[in-house]
């Protein structure tokens, strides 16, 4: 993390302007323009080295879509550009994520997708625990299979 505040800080407010959510944001949308990005290079431009700077639409897009100057976008650029081309989606994305948790989950009744009530506080008038957290009373996840249109069929806890 110092690494990447000193990288920031080339750039005079750029570690005030963003925060971590930007910075995943940025990195983020970036890795998925990264086609675009190549696209846009000179004809015999290496697609394994890193461009020095974005493309125009995209500098501009980047700007529009997280509020950022042209100076703040080039700095995100220059932090982060290195960590997005060789960012590898297949190991981040939600397949991933949803294998590493049936792999380890045993141990802590974790899921990858939990299904809870839409409040976190009972609703009862008459409930002696005013604005009480709710809780498992069963002390034993039920395990279910939740069937989504995005990620197939999920188990849950």
């Amino acid at each position: 993390m110092e690494k990447v505040y000193e990288k920031l800080s080339k750039h005079p407010g750029l570690p005030q302007a963003i925060g971590m959510n930007m910075a995943m944001h940025f990195i983020q949308l970036v890795a998925s323009l990264k086609r675009s990005i190549l696209h846009a290079q000179k004809p015999g431009h290496v697609a394994e080295e890193v461009p020095n700077s974005l493309p125009d639409a995209v500098q501009e897009f980047l700007g529009s879509t997280l509020n950022l100057c042209d100076e703040y976008v080039q700095g995100c650029w220059d932090t982060f550009k290195s960590m997005i081309w060789h960012y590898d989606p297949v190991q981040h994305s939600t397949v991933a994520n949803a294998m590493l948790f049936q792999e380890h989950r045993k141990q802590q009744n974790l899921a990858s997708c939990s299904l809870y009530p839409p409040v976190m506080t009972c609703l009862n008038p008459s409930c002696l625990k005013d604005m009480a957290l709710l809780h498992d009373y069963a002390k034993t996840p039920q395990k279910v299979i939740l069937f989504t249109l995005e990620d197939g069929a999920c188990v849950t806890n």
